[in-house]
């Protein structure tokens, strides 16, 4: 019968426990790293849809005020009776039926203007408020690198340039505005028809007539 020495069971040795916890630390370590990068591609994700949705949402708010425009006179000391409707490459202010917060008793009195933020862009706001009341309501429309207006100039001096930077007529309604929006390399223009244009008189019972005819869309 062979009798066999027992060998005593053999472990592991320094080194090769060093290079075991070295191996696990580099798994952790990129484990890790692959989770973070993950979760900040949801976050980037998530902040890339909620802007796209902001611009979506403003943008039909701005649509909808404009397109809803509605041919206003008011009291303006040192002119007279004027219609509410002015602006210039930074603010626009006008009366619309539209209200952005979705309230039914109008007309509104809305007034647009393009701010800097503290991160060097700009940021389009509007101040909203019922006609002949104090109370005004405000919101964030968007933001981007570079936002102006400009206005359709029906008596420009060039018809291939009929658009101005400015509108102060106080008696006559621009048939277009544009909105120019710049954002890195990318550049988007937004042209809105009124739903009043041309020059405006009030008529017998206090509607308002239009004097002279729209200009077709170029």
């Amino acid at each position: 019968m062979d009798q066999r020495t027992a060998q005593p069971d053999r472990g592991f040795t320094l080194l090769e426990l060093v290079i075991s916890m070295a191996i696990l630390s580099l798994i952790v370590v990129f484990a890790t790293g692959a989770l973070s990068l993950g979760a900040r591609s949801v976050a980037q994700g998530d902040s890339k849809m909620e802007g796209l949705e902001r611009l979506r949402m403003g943008l039909s708010t701005f649509r909808a005020q404009i397109e809803s425009q509605v041919p206003l006179r008011v009291e303006e000391e040192g002119v007279g009776m004027r219609y509410a409707f002015k602006g210039d490459a930074k603010t626009l202010e006008f009366a619309t039926g539209y209200s952005a917060w979705g309230t039914d008793q109008g007309p509104f009195m809305v007034s647009y203007r393009v701010e800097e933020t503290a991160a060097g862009r700009q940021a389009l706001r509007v101040s909203e408020s019922v006609y002949r009341t104090e109370a005004k309501r405000e919101m964030l429309i968007l933001e981007a690198s570079e936002i102006t207006f400009d206005y359709d100039q029906p008596a420009a001096a060039d018809p291939a340039t009929p658009w101005g930077d400015s509108w102060t007529n106080p008696d006559t309604i621009p048939a277009r505005v544009r909105l120019h929006l710049a954002d890195g390399k990318r550049s988007n223009v937004l042209t809105i028809p009124t739903r009043s244009q041309g020059a405006l008189t009030p008529g017998a019972t206090g509607t308002v007539v239009r004097d002279t005819p729209r200009r077709p869309p170029i």
